[in-house]
């Protein structure tokens, strides 16, 4: 799936029109946040995000609290994912091109995971609890 995402935006990159606001540098965006002059600068920032990520869970990977934030804020980033789109819809006063489905897909997909993650679907005792549980029981 990652590497299928990753090809199509190479094809994006290839292949946008040379007149689109973000060759031309009239984006709309704060900074031109997220606009991508080329596919190398996208791949050496993905491969700078992969290694902070990966020093960060080596760092702090036993802590509790440091995997529970990273599932808040990957859920709540995910669920603001619509809203600019809305504000563009906002903005324009019509819904032309958006689809009923992708709304009720985007509610049901984050209904969904807000109920996984506020239900204990987790066993109560670590691994290591379970583990010297079973050694107790062997010497026993």
């Amino acid at each position: 799936m990652i590497a299928a995402q990753l090809f199509l935006l190479y094809i994006c990159l290839r292949y946008r029109s040379r007149l689109s606001p973000e060759v031309l540098g009239t984006s709309s965006r704060p900074l031109s946040f997220w606009q991508w002059p080329d596919y190398r600068n996208y791949i050496e920032f993905l491969a700078a995000l992969i290694l902070c990520h990966a020093i960060a869970y080596l760092i702090f990977g036993r802590s509790q609290w440091f995997i529970q934030t990273l599932g808040f804020l990957a859920l709540g980033i995910e669920s603001l994912l619509p809203v600019p789109q809305l504000i563009s819809n906002f903005k324009q006063r019509s819904l032309w091109g958006f689809r009923l489905s992708t709304l009720l897909g985007w509610l049901g997909g984050t209904r969904s995971k807000r109920r996984t993650s506020s239900c204990n679907i987790l066993p109560s005792h670590s691994k290591w609890e379970q583990y010297s549980s079973f050694q107790s029981t062997l010497v026993y």
